[in-house]
């Protein structure tokens, strides 16, 4: 019997089992339930998304403890943050990076991306391998990320990192991301360069050696329709995508399917619009539409990083930029930097089409019709793009003095040009020679002169630059030292050997293009021109298309025949004229068409001793008289067939007669006197409006003849004698002379400023032609390099379609 102070036996047994079967409740629990729940959260999108990053040095994601194949448990997550205020949702207007980076010169050097498979972890190590110089002591500036606290979010089962819009900004203006025709990539070395993606080293991978391959046994596969697809496409694109010096084409092209797109309130739509696509030296850069997060929707890019493989040759293995992350900003938005206020303000020249978006009612006008100018000056601007305002922000770019070309208002006080002739258009044509056979390659070149004819015209009165449109009357004038002001900073640029991306507008391309004719001519690419100027043979930078699509080799030959332009430039006296020179071959048409004749006489040395030998003056005198005479003959002519058979008018339509120009000169119908017009859009070269009878047509065949050989031979004598130049310091004009002996029929050109380091002297400075022909040399290769920029458009347009902050998967 137990006792009855104490607990009896079945009451101990009785609590130990009730304590027993709560342990086996909680194990049983703990090792059914828990697995359950674990293995649920194993087969979750998150999960599955995380286990899919690859993360060797475990920098951004720890690989955690593994439970099973597939669950690991206790990871962290260290991603860097790139967009400050997503979180929160409240307005960030916090710069990306500091001041001083911002104004200062960056460089680059990439690292190893082959430890991560996620493109927002190689974009994270693409910003990291980044460093700036501070501009005042050059010393290294952090960019200032916080390396923990960013936005981590999956995204249709892919890990995603959301990042401000301004970094893809940033990285694509370092990196000149674009619609790039070479993909950005080096094209000088390796295999199967047509290959997308990125390049490594072939020991990277850990390929079987030859040896270890013979106790492999080989497996026969049977090819799949879509695998010989893909490699008859790869095959294709082997033969054509790798670029040569010559090829201009564009091998990059977007997706253009049409598809199906998530708006920004995640509804679908059917949308034909291409996938944009961007090319850079360090990467590639892809849209791929709208994508809902953890809770909103954003646009997404996919990003591929170039190795140092692809970017620098084996030699070289950082780059540093020549100019200022601020400099490559403004250069991309259509600015040019142009010094600073005495307050310390950047200042910066809008390259902007003067008339664009401008009220015909608030500009000032100097005559009527066809006679009326309406005046430009460069004044400051207080109106920016907001987009352009918070990309300032973003990126920490202090505040400027924009200056703008605007219209005049009626209350401007600037002072309106006299216009001694207003410019015109001049139907001239290009001579051809007699008996010429028609092809379509000179009906081709004639359509072409045509419209060169008809395009902008520039020309130079004194202080003032008109400018003619050619197609709808628009004239414009402005003051010269003005448009100079920007024209000298496009000719003194430091270009990079990356180049840089420049939004162009149509008014300064008309300005320069017309300075780089004297880069296609054929006479630029004879042995004897090459000689004559020290240069040597072939030229590189001649080769090319100037306003070409941009291709890397080009930017380089331009660069190497600036190089070696320059140096000759700076043995030679004209050095301190080089730019007042550079600027009126830019401007002025009849400067540039002396320099060109120069040039042309320099490649052909025969031509000048053959001028020297013979009296040309006595032929072409004799040419012009047999002129005069079978005019005299047509006149008579005309009388004795006054009474010949005409037409009567209610005999029918009116009869017409065309003309080719191989045959028949517009000189020698204005001549006789004959009515015409030039009809081009029917095919027909010169329409006669009447009939024309045999006698009178062989009168007028003789006669174009007689004049093209005229004509030839005033073209040829003046290009063979050799020419004379000078500099009068005190009247601040360069004085041509056609003729080195007599010195007579000068034409003199004043410049609208003086050149610096030229010492003051009464004394005229004697020129050499040479020496003339080089800066005309410089100024349209300076020019070539404008033209054939990269176009900023695509990037501006890209960061422009994005969300402010993106998902980068």
């Amino acid at each position: 019997m137990a006792d009855d102070g104490g607990a009896s036996a079945v009451d101990i047994a009785s609590s130990v089992g009730t304590w027993v079967a709560a342990a086996l409740a909680i194990i049983a629990l703990v090792g059914i339930v828990g697995p359950f729940f674990a293995l649920q959260a194993s087969l979750s999108d998150s999960n599955r998304a995380m286990n899919a990053v690859q993360d060797r040095p475990q920098k951004y994601i720890t690989r955690g403890y593994r439970l099973t194949r597939g669950l690991r448990i206790f990871r962290r997550i260290r991603v860097p943050n790139l967009s400050r205020g997503y979180i929160s949702n409240e307005p960030d207007d916090t710069p990306l990076m500091p001041l001083s980076a911002a104004l200062g010169h960056f460089e680059f050097t990439p690292g190893d991306y082959l430890p991560w498979n996620t493109g927002w972890a190689k974009l994270a190590e693409m910003i990291a391998a980044y460093s700036a110089h501070d501009p005042v002591n050059d010393k290294p500036v952090p960019l200032g990320v916080p390396q923990q606290g960013g936005a981590f979010e999956v995204v249709n089962s892919r890990t995603a990192l959301v990042v401000n819009k301004h970094w893809i900004l940033l990285l694509g203006l370092l990196g000149r991301y674009g619609k790039r025709s070479d993909g950005g990539v080096l094209q000088n070395r390796g295999v199967r360069r047509d290959f997308g993606g990125e390049r490594g080293s072939i020991r990277h991978f850990g390929l079987l050696r030859k040896e270890a391959m013979s106790k492999v046994e080989p497996v026969r596969k049977k090819m799949l329709f879509y695998e010989k697809t893909a490699m008859v496409r790869r095959r294709r694109a082997s033969s054509g995508s790798i670029s040569s010096a010559d090829s201009e084409t564009d091998s990059s092209s977007d997706d253009e399917r049409v598809s199906l797109r998530r708006t920004a309130y995640g509804e679908w739509v059917l949308d034909s619009r291409a996938q944009p696509s961007l090319h850079g030296v360090t990467g590639t850069i892809k849209g791929l539409g709208r994508h809902k997060g953890s809770w909103s929707y954003l646009t997404s890019v996919s990003f591929v990083p170039h190795t140092a493989r692809e970017i620098f040759p084996r030699s070289i293995q950082t780059k540093r930029e020549s100019s200022s992350m601020q400099t490559l900003f403004w250069l991309a938005h259509g600015f040019l930097p142009a010094g600073r206020t005495p307050e310390g303000r950047q200042i910066v020249i809008s390259m902007e089409d003067p008339a664009s978006g401008m009220d015909s009612r608030d500009v000032v006008h100097s005559g009527e019709g066809q006679d009326s100018w309406t005046f430009f000056t460069l004044t400051e601007s207080d109106d920016i793009p907001i987009s352009l305002g918070h990309s300032m922000k973003h990126l920490g770019i202090p505040e400027p003095m924009v200056l703008q070309f605007l219209p005049v208002d009626r209350t401007g006080g600037i002072q309106q040009p006299h216009v001694h002739s207003t410019p015109a258009l001049q139907k001239t044509f290009v001579p051809i020679k007699p008996g010429t056979p028609w092809s379509a390659e000179m009906e081709a070149e004639r359509q072409a002169t045509i419209a060169a004819q008809m395009g902008p015209t520039f020309d130079v009165q004194g202080q003032w630059l008109f400018y003619n449109n050619g197609f709808d009357g628009v004239s414009w004038s402005f003051l010269r030292a003005e448009v100079e002001r920007p024209l000298s900073i496009v000719l003194n640029l430091d270009w990079d050997e990356w180049g840089f991306m420049l939004w162009k507008d149509r008014f300064w391309i008309s300005l320069l293009q017309g300075s780089t004719a004297i880069l296609c001519g054929e006479w630029a690419r004879r042995i004897a021109f090459a000689e004559a100027l020290q240069l040597n043979h072939p030229i590189s930078a001649f080769r090319w298309r100037v306003q070409g699509r941009f291709q890397q080799q080009k930017l380089r030959d331009y660069l190497d025949f600036d190089t070696t332009i320059s140096s000759l430039i700076k043995s030679s006296t004209v050095l301190p004229l080089r730019l007042s020179i550079a600027m009126l071959f830019i401007m002025d048409s009849s400067f540039r068409d002396r320099v060109e004749a120069v040039c042309e006489r320099l490649s052909n040395p025969e031509l000048y001793e053959k001028v020297q030998k013979e009296n040309w003056e006595d032929e072409i005198a004799e040419q012009e008289r047999v002129m005069r005479k079978l005019q005299e003959e047509y006149e008579r002519a005309k009388v004795l067939h006054e009474n010949d058979e005409e037409r009567h008018p209610d005999a029918g339509p009116p009869i017409y007669t065309s003309l080719r120009f191989t045959s028949v000169n517009t000189l020698t119908l204005d001549a006789f006197g004959i009515d015409y017009s030039i009809d081009t859009p029917d095919g027909h070269d010169i329409l006669v409006k009447r009939p024309l009878p045999e006698w009178e047509q062989n009168y007028i065949f003789n006669h174009t003849a007689q004049a093209r050989k005229v004509a030839e031979m005033k073209i040829l004598e003046k290009q063979g004698m050799v020419t004379a130049l000078e500099y009068d310091h005190k009247a601040n004009e360069i004085i041509w002379y056609p003729d080195q002996k007599s010195k007579d029929d000068s034409k003199s050109w004043k410049f609208s400023t003086r050149a610096h380091g030229m010492p003051s002297s009464d004394k005229v400075l004697a020129m050499k032609e040479k020496e003339i022909a080089l800066v005309g040399l410089w100024a349209a290769n300076r020019a070539a390099m404008w033209l054939s920029a990269q176009d900023s458009r695509p990037l501006l347009s890209f960061v422009e379609d994005l969300d402010p902050f993106v998902y980068v998967l």
